[in-house]
């Protein structure tokens, strides 16, 4: 995470289960179910929030292989896009391989398929 300057002190984490990272070129909010989690298919990491400063320079793309390299290291199930609100975002979570979970505008993928994919682009 050299790229956005990442300090640990940007990063709070409240009851171990979020990580709220903010500086000026970014805006990261991720849950963490550790036990695993019905809705999301087991022990997932989801993404809340995701802005950056400056767009399509590849920084959601380098977090995400960022997110799955720690997701397979730690065994992690599936990685979570929750509450996709943009097009940008949809196109997104599209061109990584996530599927959009039922009746919502959720999307979620299993961490040795995000895995693959990332290595790909």
């Amino acid at each position: 995470m050299e790229k956005f300057n990442y300090k640990t002190s940007c990063t709070s984490s409240g009851l171990g289960v979020n990580v709220n990272a903010r500086r000026h070129k970014f805006d990261l909010y991720i849950r963490i179910f550790e036990l695993g989690n019905q809705y999301w298919g087991g022990k997932a990491l989801v993404i809340s929030r995701i802005e950056f400063n400056k767009t399509r320079q590849g920084h959601g793309s380098e977090l995400l292989s960022f997110i799955s390299d720690f997701a397979q290291e730690h065994q992690y199930d599936v990685i979570g896009i929750e509450q996709a609100s943009t097009s940008s975002i949809h196109s997104f979570a599209e061109k990584h391989g996530f599927i959009r979970l039922e009746n919502s505008s959720n999307y979620s993928v299993p961490v040795e398929q995000i895995t693959t994919k990332t290595a790909q682009l």
